[in-house]
């Protein structure tokens, strides 16, 4: 909030982590003599989308091991444990992302990635919003299993919600 018009904050889905993030940006604002007001919080969150919940759900979960291991320390101040990061790491590191999704939590999945058929994720959206005041929130890849489907549904199924 001192110096940044927008903070974005990659790959998080985690209201308290995004609270405790505007305290800090709204204390850089003041600080620096701005209003709060000109500062905004973007969330890009890892996204899967697809009409079947599970594969979306496993599709994410494959997608965030790729980053779990780099995302402290986030992991950290969600309660991701050590040993869960190390297990993710040791096969993250050798390429072996599926065998690395096998660790990963359904918390710690929650809490880095938006996953679900359309209206699965609407809910999660609005109830996101409902909990800290978001301004912008960034669908990151990989989308799902089939990229241009789950585009489509995010620009069909999704985005209208909101409109």
């Amino acid at each position: 909030g001192k110096v940044a018009d927008e903070v974005k904050a990659r790959p998080l889905w985690d209201a308290g982590y995004a609270t405790q993030l505007l305290t800090y940006i709204h204390k850089g604002a003041a600080g620096a003599g701005r209003d709060i007001n000109d500062v905004s919080l973007c969330l890009g969150v890892l996204t899967s989308v697809s009409e079947d919940e599970a594969e979306a759900r496993e599709y994410a979960r494959r997608a965030l091991a790729i980053y779990l291991p780099h995302l402290s320390p986030m992991t950290e101040a969600v309660g991701v444990s050590s040993d869960e990061v190390n297990k993710v790491s040791a096969y993250s590191s050798v390429g072996d992302y599926a065998k690395a999704a096998r660790y990963i939590s359904d918390r710690t999945l929650e809490n880095f990635a938006l996953f679900g058929t359309p209206g699965l994720l609407c809910r999660k959206i609005q109830k996101m919003l409902d909990q800290v005041p978001v301004d912008r929130i960034e669908f990151g890849t990989p989308h799902g299993s089939d990229s241009i489907t789950s585009i489509n549904l995010l620009g069909r199924k999704v985005l209208p919600w909101f409109s």
